[in-house]
């Protein structure tokens, strides 16, 4: 049901005339005009952390580490293990508290700056995503022992196909249907 604005709006050019020639011109012709112009997204959606270009590389200088998060303390705080073997409480700067591609989480790989004053404080700087530590890997800047995610990268520390303790049965005195 359409409503109709009092007779006095009508005559002049007012929003609430624009409003029911919409609204007849969309009975008419059926075609659907939006109310509003523009389309409202949901938030979230627009860069959902999708990186479609190549980040340049930010490597280490002078009074920087790199470090592997292994817990959040809340209030923007992380525990580190550093590539010099000390584990640190870093502080995630003002810049990256926002936004999917800067949010910092178990696990990550990040690039820390030390502190002169204390060494069991740093300050986290950069985020390395996955393709970016991957890089960082080949390039000699990351040990190959260095773990990510839990799990070590290099084949020195893995197990090779004799060493993984899964025991075959032989079956080759009798056929297949037998078994």
């Amino acid at each position: 049901m359409i409503r109709r604005p009092p007779r006095s709006t009508l005559s002049s050019s007012s929003a609430a005339s624009d409003v029911y020639k919409r609204q007849v011109s969309t009975q008419s012709t059926g075609d659907f005009v939006p109310p509003m112009p523009g389309k409202k997204k949901p938030k979230g959606t627009r860069n959902a952390g999708v990186n479609l270009v190549k980040r340049e590389l930010i490597y280490k200088e002078e009074e920087q580490e790199y470090a592997l998060v292994t817990a959040l303390a809340g209030n923007r705080r992380v525990q580190l293990e550093c590539m010099d073997g000390v584990k640190r409480l870093g502080l995630i700067r003002g810049s990256m508290k926002r936004g999917a591609v800067n949010r910092v989480r178990n696990g990550d790989v990040v690039l820390v700056c030390l502190r002169d004053y204390q060494d069991e404080k740093c300050d986290v700087v950069h985020k390395y995503d996955g393709e970016e530590v991957h890089r960082l890997k080949s390039y000699g800047e990351i040990e190959p022992h260095f773990k990510v995610d839990g799990v070590t990268n290099s084949t020195e520390g893995g197990l090779d196909d004799m060493e993984d303790d899964v025991e075959f049965a032989d079956f080759s005195d009798g056929d297949i249907d037998d078994i």
